[in-house]
Parts: C-alpha cells; structure tokens; sequence
C-alpha cells in the first residue's frame, strides 16, 4: 500500500510498509496514477486520500490469505480468499459530493482553475469505474527492491510481470530502456503543471479598477448634470433677507430671472398667511423678485412657476413690531435722576444710563456730553450744569420699533453736578534731571529691563510717566527712549498748559555677544585655511582677535570675521578667540606631515531667512567657497510646508502649505547651514466691488437731508462682504440747490490674508440724492403778537402776568407744538412801575420751521404795578398797600421794601 506525503512543495509516493519515498511529483493527479498503476487498479486511491480530498479512502473487497473479513452487502472473492465488502452507493455518495464541493469552490474562487478541473476528472474517472460491476483483480506482492522505480506509464508492460516480486532487479532494469521506448512511440508524456500565481492579486485589482472607473463615471456625470443642466433653470435660486417677515411690512425676496420667449412674468402661488406678487424692480434697484404682503403670523411657503421650471421657498412670519412712544421721554428721564447735585460728569453719566426705560419698550444706548457751564464762568458757589446728548435704544427688538429714524434721539437731559476744584498746577522742570539720575551710572541686560526701571523714577507730585518708548535712533549700546509725562489726575494740570510733555532719556544696554565655537581643525605643513567665525549679538565697534599659544606650529590672522589659519610644523596648538564683552573660546588645530596637502575647509555662505507664497517658487542664491570635490545638497525639514532643490548655483524653493519649517543646505566637508522658509497663503480679493454696488443702490435714496443718507449708507453691513475689516463715510461735499447730489468718501481698511482687487481702491466716493423736503413756516410772527396784546395793560404780580401769557393757545398757531415761558429778568424794587422780561421757546411740530430771524426765543415785555387796583388812599392806603406788598415779597422770598 502506499499514501502520498508532501515533502518541498512535491506530491512524494511513500510505501505505507517501508516508509520509503518511491517517487516525488508536482501534481497530485500525476501521483495518484503513479499509484494505481503500480498496484494495477485504476479505482484505487492513496491510503490517505482524504487527507486532500475530505473523502474516504477507496479499497476494493478482496479475500486475503490471512483470512481477514470485512462484511458488506458487496462482496468479491480472489485467490487469496480474503473478503472486503462495502457498501458502493455510499462511496459513490461521498464521491458525488466531493464533486459538488470542488464545483464550488471554482465557481467561488477561479473559474478557470485547471488543476481543480484536473483533479475533479479524476474523482469522475474513480466514480465511473466505482459503479461497473466488480471485477476482482489480484494483488501481488510487493518488494521494498522497487522503491528506486520511477516509472510514470506501465501500461504496455505486463502487470503480472512488473508487479511480481519473482523477477530480480536486474530483469528489471534490462526491461527498462525498451519500456521507455515504447512509451516514446506513443508519445506519452507527463507535463509538469505549476500552480498560477497572483492570479487572486490580478483579480482583485481588476476589481477595484473596475469600481473605480465606474465611479468616477457616475461621479462626472453628476458634475457634468449640475453644470449643464441643473443651473439651466431660469429662475435664480432665492435670496432671502437675514430677517423674517413680519404682519404689515414689505417682504422683498431677490431672484433673478432669465426671461423666454412667450412667457409672461412668473406665476406666484402662496399657502400661508401672505399674499405674493412679482416685481421686475423693486423700489427702483432693478432687482427681480417676489414681494410678500404678510397678513399674519405662521409659516409661509411660496412656490414661483416659470413655464415648466420652478422655485420654492419658505418663511415664517412674525407679528407686527409695536412702535414706542417717545413723546415726553426728556421729562420721563429728568424725572428719575437726582435733585441734588452728582458728585462729578462721570456719576451723573452713570446715573444717566441706568435710568429704566423698559415699560416703554426702550433703554438708554448712549449718553454723551453736549454742552455745559464754562469753569470759568461759574461762580464760587454755583454748581455747573451739564447737558448731556442721550439715545435710544429698543429693549427687546422682537417686539417693538422705532416710528421713526429720529425718535431715536439724541435727546437733551440737563442735570447739575458739583462744582470742581480748581485744578493745581505742577510743574516739569525737575523731571529731566530724574528722569537721568534713574539710569545714571546703570547697565541695563536688555531694552525691556531700562524700560522697567525708568518707569518707576519718582516724580514730583502730580506727575506721572503715562508711556517710555524707544527712540529710533538706536543701534549702539546707548539707546534713547521717549518718556511722555502727565498730570496724575484732573486735580492737577502741567503749568505749560499742555497736556502732556515730551523727555528723553539715555540708558547703557549691554547684549553680551557669544563666540560659536569652531570644530578642532587638522591640517597639513604647509596647509592654509580660512574659517568664518560666528557671532551673536556682534557689537560694530568691536572687533575679534585671535592668538595661537604655538606660532612654530600654527599662525593665526583674523580679517573681520574670517580667521586665516597657517600650519608650518607638526604638532598642535590651541587657538584663543576673544571678543570684547563675551567669552573667549579656545580649539585645537593640529597639523601632521602628511604628503597630501590637506584641502581648504569649504564654507556655505550665509543665507536670510526667506518668504514665499503657497504655489509660488523661490530661488535663493548662495556660494560655497573652496567646494572641491565635494557634493552640494539641499533638505526640507517639512516637505508638506515647503520643498526646495538646487538648480545650478541657486536653491529653489516651492510653497506647499502655510506654515513654517526650515531649509538646511550641506556641502562634503563643510558645516551645515540651516535658515528658515516661511510660507504664506496669498492673499484672496476682497469683496470690494459687491460693498460699493451695495453703497450705490442705497444711495439712490432719495434722502431729505445729508445726514439721513450718511445714516443709510452706515447701515449697510460690512460683515457679508468678504475681507472688508471696516469702513468709514464721511461727507466730502455737500449738496446745493443746483446739483442735489451728496459725495460721500469711503475709506476701507481689509482683513488679514486678503489683498485689494485689481481695478479697485480701499477709497472710493458714492454721490447720493438728496431731495430736502420743503417745510411750511410757523406762525411765530402771529403768537408773538397775540402774547403782547395778552400783556398790553399792567399787572399788580408777576404771576398774573405769567398766566395771562399762558392763557394764549398755541394749538391757534399753525406749526407750533408748544411754548415754554418763564421770567429773564427780574425786578429790584416796587415802589414804582418795573418791567419785567419773560421769554418764550418754541417748540415747533414736523414739518415746519421757523421765520427768518425768529429762530431764537421770544421776549415779552411786560409792565409790574404793585398798586394798580387803586384801592384807598392816605394811611389806609399805604397800610393797605404795605400788606400786598409784604405778602408779594414773601411769596416771593424777596426782602419788601417800604
């Protein structure tokens, strides 16, 4: 008997008795056939077949002469009478599906798989022969002598022969050059068939090129879709303004339109609470889109139909914002601060804009200083009166709105606050001589310390240092720096009359230099080098020195920074570098009687530190003297920043990314030189253009007034332009009854990493219309005269004066909303008739304004006859006119003469 063994990747045929390898093959079936051929059965398989096959091992039924006997339900007899009965059906069912198995696996693995092909052929050919009727064959005798055979075919060669152990080795290999003959004759051979390999790997990858191309197809397609088809829509996707709708305002949705023959403006349909139509330029800006009219609250979704194309959009509408009533809110304001007189401007400020405004809907936004009593012009006694300029701000802008633009203020809140101290006035005359005993006879280890110690000079009282600066002219271990001196605090003022004054003060900064020391030189007799010598932090005015503590053996000389070496004798020397301030540093040179004079050392001159854009090259020349033979090479530290290479004498360098890393060039026998690349992305264009074409639009106005449309053209937002940092607008000339045109002067200041497009200004001008509105004039000539004809007769009081004034309505007067009157002058004795002087200011309603010449407050004149009723005479007339007089003065917290 024999099984099949697997010995370096060969099928070995091994005698199951010996153990002996008979023969070796690179295929299974090649095995296999060597075995039924040597034991004359061709449905007999290896011993251990299932090993490769997961199948039983086939035997045919044989009697044997040891009488052994296996039971079936198919027996076969031979001459030996040894019975082996099995059970065909279930061989050929565990055949059957090793069929379907193997069939699998080429269906899963490789279809074109021929050596599973092969070995499914031999199974079959088992199987065939497995269901012909039994034919018993004998088995003869084997000998351990044929373990040397390697025969592949003995079908032409008697089995009784060939397999009989009777015939000698001899016999045998006689016979075996015919049997090899005759085999030729047939031509028979044994191909040697080597697994395919990486036929797997090919598979895999013509996979996934197979998904990838079919990928990037679908991939291009989509693109190509969106960029001819899906932007072929005449309707332009909508805009929508950073704010929702709310009930009763104008809702403008932008969308522009590729108009088409036969077609109409689009059709706008509308489920919500709001009705749609389409503009083809709204409020004259030449804008297409749909103009909402909300009507109530809720979620509003807007389809536009253009022929077969549509847009959608959606909103939600908010309820409509309450308008605040400012009417009164001076008086509102005054009402809350203080009687007494605040502290100072800044706690009556304070005292301002926490004044609770919220059950009006509003808050205090700013508060600014209008006007006030001169210092000078107060009395000793008299507490100053400041006016401050007050604005108006929305508490909650969710739920209400300003009428109008101006009832935002600024509104005049008058409020008293203690009169200040005189200021002390301090003079600057000790401060120079302070300012340098503070740095007198120092050495500073840097600007920062000098800075530090300047700052803490004590000072005069009342002065303070408010900033110390380095001056420009520095360069030298003595700097200069600016000191600025101010008074302390308001109670003090600079007896110059300035508000500050300027000093300058010098200080010693020592930065000590340092000697980067050289390697340890060898050279030979005779030799010369030249070394560069590094120093940080050098000094102009000082220079290196060098010295050998061996002249007979090494020579030095230093010119600038470069340090001649020159070897005459063998031995060594120490070389002492100095340098006024730093340390000195000491190397070896030693020189050796070498035949070959020793090559100047080549040195990399030196390289700045370089700049360059993302995408952008560079080139950086640079010299490497006495180079040799030797070899230049350049390295990135980074290469995902910045690559670089050498091209001829100079280094190229390209941007990656931002960042920064650093470029180190090397050279055969010189000291690396490394400097560092700083890459920068380039700058992107601002959105200059899409703010001025913004500016110009709203400038169109039309605007009553200058102001209003500086006011407009402030409001459009800076932030959806890209780059723009800030913008100022001012007024550059001011329209006249001719032109009606208003320039405004733009100045931009951009981001960081975005530059000016070309073809455009950070200063540009937008000329707005302004159309001012006529106003109507006042009856001030009319109320002015009903007032003196209301005082025409005299008064016995003030007072009664004061309400017959009061009693002219000025709801009479065309445009006058209302009159404030109160006395200018006041009466020194009423012994006889005295004129007393009221004044009247107008307030005047919208849209109107005053005559020529009477914009200022009306004065009436009016006639005080303390005893003008007339009543009694002599005694009784005095006594009584004693008592109306006393009682008048007192009312009046006047002392009454009599």
């Amino acid at each position: 008997m024999y099984f099949i063994n697997i010995i370096d990747g060969m099928y070995c045929v091994v005698n199951s008795f010996t153990g002996v390898v008979v023969s070796k093959f690179s295929r299974l079936m090649d095995a296999t056939a060597y075995i039924q051929n040597m034991q004359g059965l061709n449905n007999v398989a290896p011993q251990n077949y299932g090993q490769f096959f997961s199948i039983p091992m086939i035997n045919h039924a044989n009697h044997c002469s040891n009488n052994n006997s296996c039971h079936g339900s198919n027996n076969n007899s031979c001459s030996h009478n040894n019975s082996n009965n099995f059970n065909n059906s279930q061989i050929n069912s565990s055949i059957e599906n090793k069929i379907k198995e193997l069939s699998e696996k080429v269906d899963l693995v490789l279809e074109d798989n021929k050596e599973v092909l092969e070995e499914i052929s031999i199974l079959k050919s088992i199987l065939s022969n497995s269901r012909r009727s039994g034919v018993s064959k004998s088995e003869p005798k084997r000998s351990s002598k044929r373990s040397h055979r390697e025969y592949n075919d003995s079908t032409d060669t008697l089995d009784s022969q060939w397999n009989d152990d009777t015939y000698s080795d001899e016999y045998f290999e006689e016979r075996k050059p015919r049997k090899e003959e005759r085999v030729s004759k047939k031509e028979v051979k044994v191909v040697k068939t080597e697994k395919p390999k990486g036929k797997g790997f090919r598979n895999l990858m013509i996979a996934l090129a197979s998904i990838t191309l079919v990928a990037g197809v679908a991939a291009g397609g989509y693109f190509a879709y969106i960029k001819f088809f899906a932007s072929s829509n005449p309707l332009g996707k909508p805009v929508l303004p950073k704010e929702n709708p709310r009930v009763g305002e104008p809702f403008f949705v932008e969308i522009k339109l590729k108009k088409q023959e036969g077609l109409s403006d689009p059709e706008i349909k509308v489920d919500g609470p709001a009705k749609g139509e389409w503009t083809n330029n709204y409020n004259s800006t030449g804008k297409s889109g749909v103009v909402l009219e909300v009507t109530g609250s809720g979620e509003v979704k807007v389809d536009i139909v253009y022929g077969e194309n549509t847009r959608s959009f959606s909103v939600t509408a908010k309820e409509a914002l309450i308008a605040v009533d400012v009417s009164g809110i001076e008086k509102e304001i005054e009402s809350k601060l203080s009687k007494t007189p605040y502290k100072d401007k800044l706690e009556a400020e304070k005292a301002i804009k926490d004044v609770d405004l919220s059950k009006k809907g509003l808050k205090i936004d700013t508060v600014k200083q209008s006007s006030s009593k001169q210092k000078s012009d107060l009395k000793d006694d008299e507490d100053e009166t400041i006016t401050f300029a007050v604005t108006l701000a929305l508490n909650d802008k969710d739920k209400y709105k300003f009428e109008k633009e101006s009832d935002k203020g600024p509104y005049n809140i008058t409020t008293t606050v203690k009169k200040p101290a005189q200021p002390t006035s301090v003079s600057t005359k000790n401060v120079q001589t302070q300012l340098n005993e503070s740095t007198k006879d120092k050495t500073f280890e840097n600007e920062d310390k000098a800075i530090e110690v300047i700052k803490s000079t004590n000072l005069d009282d009342g002065l303070k240092i408010k900033s110390v600066a380095l001056s420009k002219n520095y360069g030298t271990s003595t700097k200069t720096f600016d000191v600025v001196i101010v008074p302390i605090d308001e109670t003090f003022v600079l007896a110059s009359g300035k508000d500050s004054e300027k000093f300058e003060v010098k200080a010693n900064i020592t930065v000590k230099p340092v000697i980067v020391k050289p390697e340890d030189q060898t050279l030979n007799e005779g030799s010369t080098i030249d070394l560069n010598i590094e120093i940080t932090n050098p000094d102009e005015n000082t220079k290196l020195t060098a010295f050998s503590d061996d002249e007979n053996v090494v020579k030095v000389e230093v010119k600038d920074k470069t340090l001649k070496i020159e070897a005459f004798k063998e031995g060594n020397a120490n070389i002492t570098l100095s340098y006024s301030g730093g340390e000195d540093v000491t190397f070896v040179v030693k020189v050796t009687k070498d035949s070959t004079p020793t090559p100047e050392t080549p040195v990399i001159s030196k390289i700045e530190n370089q700049s360059v854009e993302v995408g952008k090259e560079l080139k950086v020349k640079f010299t490497v003297s006495n180079p040799g033979d030797g070899k230049t090479t350049v390295n990135s530290k980074d290469l995902q920043i910045a690559t670089a290479e050498i091209v001829g004498k100079e280094i190229v360098i390209t941007g990656i990314k931002k960042g920064e890393t650093q470029i180190t060039v090397s050279h055969t026998g010189a000291l690396d030189f490394t400097f560092n690349v700083n890459v920068t992305k380039e700058d992107s264009d601002a959105d200059i253009d899409g703010y001025e074409n913004e500016l110009k639009t709203v400038a169109n106005g039309p605007f009553k007034s200058d102001d209003e449309a500086l006011d407009k053209l402030n409001k459009v937002d800076i932030k959806i332009y890209e780059g723009i940092e800030t913008s100022k607008i001012t007024i550059k000339t001011k329209s006249s009854a001719e032109t009606k045109i208003t320039t405004f002067e733009v100045v931009l200041t951009l981001k960081e990493g975005f530059k000016v497009p070309e073809n455009k200004s950070l200063e540009f001008d937008i000329e707005a219309n302004i159309q001012e509105e006529v106003k109507n004039v006042a009856q001030v000539e009319e109320y002015e005269a009903a007032l003196n004809k209301a005082v025409v007769q005299p008064f016995e009081s003030e007072k009664d004066a004061l309400e017959a004034l009061e009693k002219v309505k000025v709801s009479d007067f065309l445009g006058i909303a209302s009159s404030k009157i109160e006395k200018k002058v006041n009466s020194t004795s009423y012994d006889e008739k005295q004129t007393v002087i009221f004044t009247a200011t107008l307030t005047l309603s919208e849209n109107f304004d005053f005559p020529e010449g009477k914009s200022k407050p009306l004065e009436i004149s009016v006639t005080i006859e303390p005893n003008s009723s007339g009543e009694g005479s002599g005694t009784d007339s005095l006594k009584n006119n004693k008592i109306k007089v006393s009682t008048y003065y007192l009312f009046n917290t006047y002392k009454p003469t009599i």
